[in-house]
């Protein structure tokens, strides 16, 4: 008869002590994590699975049941797979999200307490209806404040600061004496957010193009967009003017459909005038004058904000790289990266796996309304009031045609063309309208840089995020700005308009 082979029974308690620490250890983790992620869905789901695979490996070491290798070689089996993905996506899709406590206020106030004249970025659509009398004419300022250090914004690194152009723009000012190329129109990822300047697009297209005009604002829609050609680049008449809609913001504002930046735009009387083929400002006129109103604004709203605020506030930054190893340990235990990228790839299949609708209806793999209601009860968690009612209208788009068909036209008097980008905000959103608009941009006859599928393609997509990271989500990083001037780069190129614009000094 043969004998069995046993371990000792020493290092058999050895073995079951190590199994009693591990399981007990992530046991906790999983169970912390479980508590902090309860409202959460996919987060809960994730941790109760785990803990219940724990459990019965705890289980096992006490209880004595027949083919309880078995069960544990079953249990491992699903559990390294899962693991050993989760070390993969971590070195492939490494991110170290700088966070901080530091505000936009914190910087600006530091900044003027080593004696530098900064001011915040005053956002357009945060100006409605706070018009500035120049005589008796109130004026609605298209830019921010101009030849000013202006902090806009901060994500995945440093603030972005930048000396403002004499119009307010974050161009260096020096662009405006050069014939203007081209021009790009857009809101915050074409105004620069959150990248250091050197490392946008317009600054990679001006080491190739002299005389590049960078005119995108954060929070700007359609009408500021035609309000500044109208305004500025009809005086510069640039070749090329980039048109860039973002999908998630400009007509359909994937949180607030109701508060898409068109219909901000609509709500104020001087934005809407712009509908009118003949209507203008006539801005250059009155710049100083608005400039100083601007400035005085924005130290109104700085003292206002001093004179309210605890200064004993303390301030720290924190690398995520620098957490705790528990914390580090408890994230790899809980599987983060792993349900963040099924969580993405299961919201893309939902979102996008149906076919572009047709006019008039939406993708039947994208139920409005039922995503609506859950955003509301996400929201509620998140204290957000979305208002459901109001916020399943449709977009106007035909009002947005008329826009598009507006800009194109005047654009075209100069002997200028527009061309249509279209800007993916995350390749596991899509709007429900992305046929209609891109169907509207071909039918108006306009040239079209599509991103999206670049960015689909890219193998590791949250390299193309400042932050992305399942449930924060931000501008473009360094690599996304760079495949987006790559992609214009390549359409003057295919066009035979590239050698003529880059020799043009």
């Amino acid at each position: 008869m043969k004998k069995k082979h046993s371990h000792p029974p020493d290092v058999q308690s050895k073995l079951r002590l190590a199994a009693i620490i591990f399981t007990v250890t992530a046991l906790t983790s999983l169970l912390i994590t479980f508590q902090e992620g309860l409202n959460d869905g996919w987060f809960s789901m994730r941790c109760a699975t785990l803990i219940v695979l724990y459990a019965l490996l705890l289980g096992l070491v006490f209880v004595r049941i027949k083919g309880r290798a078995l069960i544990c070689i079953a249990i491992v089996s699903l559990l390294l797979p899962l693991y050993a993905f989760e070390i993969f996506i971590n070195v492939r899709e490494s991110r170290t999200i700088e966070t901080t406590k530091v505000g936009i206020f914190d910087k600006v106030k530091e900044l003027r307490d080593r004696g530098k004249d900064v001011h915040p970025f005053l956002y357009p659509l945060g100006r409605l209806l706070i018009h500035y009398n120049v005589g008796e004419k109130k004026y609605f300022p298209l830019g921010g404040i101009g030849n000013v250090t202006t902090v806009l914004c901060k994500e995945a690194g440093p603030f972005l600061i930048y000396k403002s152009d004499r119009y307010g723009f974050n161009n260096p000012d020096e662009e405006w004496e050069k014939p203007a190329q081209i021009a790009v129109l857009g809101d915050s990822f074409v105004h620069g957010s959150c990248v250091k300047p050197e490392e946008h697009f317009a600054a990679i297209l001006r080491q190739s193009i002299p005389g590049v005009l960078n005119l995108g604002m954060a929070g700007s829609g359609p009408l500021l967009k035609l309000a500044n050609i109208r305004e500025h680049l009809k005086y510069e008449k640039p070749k090329y003017v980039f048109w860039h809609f973002l999908e998630g913001g400009e007509l359909y504002n994937w949180l607030f459909p109701n508060k898409s930046e068109f219909e901000q735009e609509l709500k104020d009387p001087i934005l809407r005038n712009y509908l009118n083929d003949s209507f203008s400002q006539n801005l250059r006129e009155v710049r100083a004058e608005i400039n100083q109103k601007l400035i005085s604004f924005s130290n109104q709203r700085y003292l206002a904000r001093l004179n309210s605020r605890d200064h004993d506030e303390t301030v720290e930054t924190v690398k995520s790289d620098d957490k705790s190893i528990f914390v580090k340990i408890r994230d790899w235990i809980s599987l983060n990266r792993t349900v963040e990228t099924v969580k993405r790839s299961v919201e893309r299949f939902r979102l996008i796996s149906a076919p572009p609708p047709t006019s008039g209806e939406k993708s039947a793999a994208f139920n409005l309304s039922n995503w609506l209601t859950n955003m509301q009860d996400h929201g509620r968690n998140k204290g957000i009031d979305i208002d459901i009612e109001n916020s399943a209208k449709e977009p106007p788009l035909e009002m947005y045609r008329k826009v598009l068909s507006t800009a194109k036209a005047e654009v075209a008097a100069w002997g200028g063309e527009l061309v249509f980008v279209y800007l993916p905000w995350t390749p596991t959103f899509q709007s429900p309208y992305r046929g209609e608009i891109l169907k509207t941009a071909e039918e108006l006859g306009l040239n079209t840089i599509d991103l999206r599928p670049d960015f689909e393609k890219y193998h590791a997509q949250s390299e193309l995020f400042a932050i992305w990271d399942g449930y924060s989500v931000g501008h473009y990083s360094p690599v996304g700005y760079k495949i987006l001037a790559d992609k214009i780069l390549k359409f003057l190129d295919e066009k035979g308009a590239l050698h003529n614009l880059t020799r043009e000094k």
